[in-house]
C-alpha cells in the first residue's frame, strides 16, 4: 500500500479535474513511480544473465548439448525475483484493475501501458509465476531424462530393461506436465478466460478464430509445393531403399529430408572477424545502423561454451548483445542472421518510447527473425559478399531453401499440437502428435514405433504458447521479404516503419502501415522459394 499513498494525495489535489484527466494523471504518476526502480532491476537482471552464460562452461558432453542453454535459462536471478516481488502487490493490482475497468484512460499510449502493467500484475495475481517455475523445473527433469536414455535408435532398445525404466520415468513426467497445464487453464479461468490458450492469444494481440484460419491458409498455400517435395523424397527412397511407396514411414521420410536438403553443408572461407565486418558493412549499405551489435556480443563457437543462442537487451535502451556458439558455415549463419534481426529490432526502438512498450510484440519480433534468416535466398548480394554459393540441391531446383518448406509444414504440426494440449491436457498427447504428423506430411508410422518424440521439443515442454506466435511470424516474415526483394535500402524501411515503434502500436497497424496491406499469409512461400 506504501506506493499508493502518494497517488491518493495527488488524487486529492486534482479532485477538480474531469474523471478522464484525473485517471490519466493518476496512471502517469503510477507509471513514473513504477518504472523508476524497475528499469534498474531489468538492467541488473540482464547483467546477471549475461555473466551466467558467458562465464559458464558447458555442463554436458552429450548429443543434447543444445538443451543446456535452456537449463541455465531456467535459473532465476536475484534481480528477477525482486521484479516479481514488485508485481506481487494486491493493492496495486486492484488499483490497475479498477482503472482498466473504468474505461477512463483514452490516450492510446497510456492505454497500452496500462494493459502491459495489468498483464504483469495479473501474471503474479493468478499464480502464473508459480506455475511457470514448476514447468521450468519439470523441463529440467525432462532434460535430465534425455541423458538417461540409451543412445541410438529408440526402436532397437524396445523391451530392454534400460528402455523400460526410461519409459516409466518419462510417463511420470508426462503426468506431471499434464497437471501443470491443468493448473494454467485453471489460473486463466480465474483471470476471466476459457483456458490458458485463449488467455495467451489475448495477451499477445492474437485472435482465436483468426489463428485457426491462418493455420488453414498456410496449409493450403504450401500444400502444392510440399506434395512435389514429398514426391521427390518418395522417388529417392523407392530407388535407393527398394521400399514401395505405400510402405514409406514418417521416419524414412524424415531421414531423407535431412540428407537431401543438406547436400554439402556449404562453408564460408572467412575468419570470424571478417564475417562480422562483412555483415556489418552489408547491413550498413542496406540502411541499418550496426550500433556495435557484434562487437559487444559473444557469438562464436568454443568447445566449452553453453550451446544455443539468444539476444539480450542489457539496458532496455542501446546495449543489445547476441549470445551464440556459431561456426562459419551456412546453417549457423542462418541462425546468426535470425538473432541479428532481433538485435536490430531492439536496438532501433525510438528512445522516447515508454519503458513498458519498448520490447516488440512476440509475433512481430519473430517475424523479423524469419525474414533475416531468409536473406541468403532473398538477397544474393549477401551470399556474394561472404563468398558463399546459394544453397542448392539437385533434387529441388525450384526451391531455394527446401528445408524451410519442411519446417513450415512442421510448424503447423507443433502449433496445432500446442493448442490442443492446452485445450485438453487429458487426451493421449502422443496419439495426437502422430495424427498431426500424418495430417500435414501424409505419412504414417507403425504403432510400435510411435515413440513420444514431442517431449524433445523444449517449446512444447515449456508450453509457453510460442508456436502460436511462430505461425503468425512465418506469415509476417513472408510479407517483410516481399518488400526486401524490391527495396535496395530495406534497412531504412524496417527501421523507420517497423523497429522504431517497439510495442507502442498494435503489430497489425505496424505491418499494415509498413507494407500498405493488412496481415496476410499470402507471401509465406518467400521463406523457401
Amino acid at each position: 500500500m506504501k506506493r499508493l499513498l502518494p497517488i491518493l494525495v495527488v488524487l486529492f489535489v486534482i479532485s477538480g479535474c474531469s474523471d478522464n484527466r484525473k485517471a490519466e494523471y493518476l496512471l502517469k504518476h503510477f507509471i513514473a513511480t513504477h518504472e523508476k526502480g524497475l528499469e534498474q532491476l531489468h538492467k541488473e537482471n540482464a547483467e546477471m544473465l549475461w555473466d551466467n552464460y558467458t562465464s559458464h562452461k558447458n555442463p554436458d558432453k552429450y548429443y543434447y548439448k543444445a538443451d543446456s542453454i535452456h537449463k541455465l535459462f531456467n535459473q532465476k536471478t536475484e534481480a528477477e525475483l525482486n521484479i516479481r516481488a514488485i508485481y506481487n502487490n494486491i493493492s496495486e493490482y486492484d488499483f490497475l484493475n479498477r482503472l482498466r475497468s473504468s474505461g477512463l484512460v483514452s490516450d492510446p499510449i497510456l492505454k497500452r501501458e496500462l494493459e502491459k502493467l495489468y498483464d504483469q500484475y495479473a501474471w503474479a495475481r493468478f499464480d502464473f509465476y508459480t506455475l511457470t517455475d514448476k514447468q521450468a523445473q519439470l523441463a529440467n527433469k525432462f532434460y535430465d531424462l534425455k541423458r538417461s536414455k540409451p543412445e541410438g535408435d529408440d526402436i532397437q532398445y524396445l523391451g530392454s530393461d534400460s528402455m523400460l525404466m526410461y519409459d516409466r520415468r518419462r510417463n511420470e513426467l508426462i503426468a506431471d506436465y499434464k497437471d501443470i497445464i491443468r493448473g494454467k487453464n485453471s489460473a486463466a479461468k480465474k483471470a476471466g478466460f476459457k483456458n490458458f490458450w485463449s488467455y495467451w492469444l489475448d495477451k499477445n494481440e492474437l485472435s482465436n478464430q483468426e489463428q485457426e484460419k491462418v493455420i488453414s491458409a498456410i496449409d493450403s498455400l504450401t500444400r502444392g509445393d510440399y506434395l512435389k517435395f514429398k514426391h521427390t523424397i518418395d522417388s529417392v527412397i523407392v530407388t535407393n531403399k527398394g521400399i514401395s511407396p505405400n510402405k514409406i514411414t514418417y521416419s524414412d521420410f524424415y531421414l531423407n529430408v535431412l540428407e537431401l536438403t543438406h547436400p554439402d553443408k556449404p562453408k564460408i572461407n572467412l575468419s570470424e572477424d571478417s564475417i562480422e565486418n562483412t555483415l556489418i558493412n552489408y547491413f550498413n549499405d542496406k540502411g541499418f545502423i550496426d550500433g556495435n551489435i557484434y562487437s559487444n556480443s559473444d557469438i562464436w563457437w568454443s568447445n566449452d561454451k553453453v550451446r544455443g543462442s539468444f539476444v539480450i537487451n542489457m539496458d532496455n535502451r542501446e546495449d543489445v548483445r547476441i549470445y551464440g556458439s556459431f561456426k562459419p558455415g551456412f546453417w549457423d549463419m542462418v541462425n546468426l542472421l535470425h538473432e541479428t534481426g532481433h538485435a536490430f529490432y531492439f536496438k532501433n526502438v525510438e528512445q522516447d518510447i515508454p519503458f513498458m512498450l519498448r520490447e516488440p510484440n512476440l509475433a512481430m519480433n519473430e517475424a523479423v527473425g524469419f525474414a533475416f534468416q531468409s536473406l541468403f535466398i532473398a538477397d544474393p548480394q549477401l551470399t556474394d559478399r561472404l563468398g558463399l554459393n546459394p544453397l542448392k540441391s539437385e533434387y529441388f531446383s525450384d526451391l531455394k531453401n527446401p528445408y524451410m518448406l519442411f519446417m513450415t509444414r512442421d510448424l503447423l504440426v507443433r502449433a496445432e499440437l500446442e493448442k490442443e494440449i492446452i485445450k485438453d491436457p487429458d487426451q493421449d498427447i502422443n496419439k495426437l502428435f502422430w495424427a498431426l504428423k500424418k495430417k500435414y506430411f501424409y505419412y504414417d508410422q507403425p504403432d510400435v514405433e510411435k515413440v513420444p518424440l514431442w517431449i524433445q521439443d523444449t517449446h512444447i515442454i515449456h508450453n509457453s504458447g510460442i508456436y502460436q506466435a511462430y505461425i503468425y511470424a512465418a506469415a509476417i516474415g513472408g510479407m517483410l521479404l516481399e518488400e526486401v526483394k524490391h527495396n535496395e535500402k530495406y534497412g531504412e524501411w524496417m527501421t523507420e516503419d517497423i523497429f522504431r515503434y517497439g510495442d507502442s502500436k498494435c503489430w497489425r497497424d505496424i505491418i499494415k502501415d509498413a507494407t500498405g496491406q493488412p496481415f496476410t499469409p499470402e507471401y509465406i512461400s518467400n521463406l523457401y522459394k
